[in-house]
């Protein structure tokens, strides 16, 4: 983003920038902690519910039984505490092994190195734009520019139908006239209500009957 060097702002950004990156590079190390964690929290759960299960079946055999109605009211509410103790145990297994990954800026080192950046136009048969890449003299070649709409650095990366670069995993493609949206642009694609594939609000035919959207393959069918 066009922001001052040193502003608050700025520097915001980047830390989140930076902590996307991090998630992303651990996140093998995640789903293995997490498939670990998910066996043990299976495993816990069964030992409280067949505890519980045990203990509750229990106070009904002997509320069967029970002779006077005080015995029976007592045994009612011991087992009104254990269904509710039993909820409560299950909710604290659960939160304890749910994983957080908490990120904590430890020092910010700021790097000046010379680069070049240099104006292009970058174009389709929708649009046009004027993009500003970055030239890097010591490596050689030019920085990854950054998705615009998730904000990750891409070599490869498509123009929107309406001006904007994007990744590969942020673009959407209509179905039919194959024009391309970013995610920023969600709101002007939508699907056919019969078939399920992805139209933009140029391909879009919606039913005059029921008002849903449709592709021209199947119009008049989504009523």
């Amino acid at each position: 983003p066009d922001l001052p060097l040193l502003s608050v702002e700025r520097l915001t950004w980047l830390q989140e920038l930076a902590g996307q990156v991090v998630a992303k590079k651990l996140e093998p190390r995640i789903r293995a902690l997490q498939r670990r964690t998910a066996r043990r929290l299976e495993l816990d759960r069964a030992r409280l519910e067949a505890y519980y299960d045990d203990t509750s079946a229990e106070l009904e055999r002997r509320m069967a039984r029970a002779a006077d109605e005080d015995r029976r009211r007592s045994l009612e509410e011991k087992l009104a505490f254990t269904r509710a103790e039993r909820e409560r145990k299950l909710a604290d297994v659960e939160a304890k092994y749910r994983l957080r990954l908490v990120l904590n800026l430890i020092n910010v080192a700021f790097i000046t190195q010379p680069k070049l950046a240099l104006e292009a136009i970058v174009e389709n048969r929708y649009t046009s734009i004027t993009h500003t890449f970055v030239w890097d003299p010591l490596l050689r070649r030019v920085d990854p520019p950054l998705c615009q709409a998730c904000g990750q650095p891409r070599y490869r990366l498509h123009l929107c139908t309406n001006g904007h670069l994007a990744g590969d995993e942020c673009i959407l493609h209509c179905s039919a006239c194959k024009r391309e949206f970013c995610t920023l642009c969600q709101d002007d694609m939508g699907a056919c209500a019969v078939c399920g594939k992805l139209l933009c609000v140029h391909s879009q035919i919606r039913c005059k009957v029921c008002g849903q959207v449709t592709c021209q393959e199947h119009v008049g069918q989504c009523h």
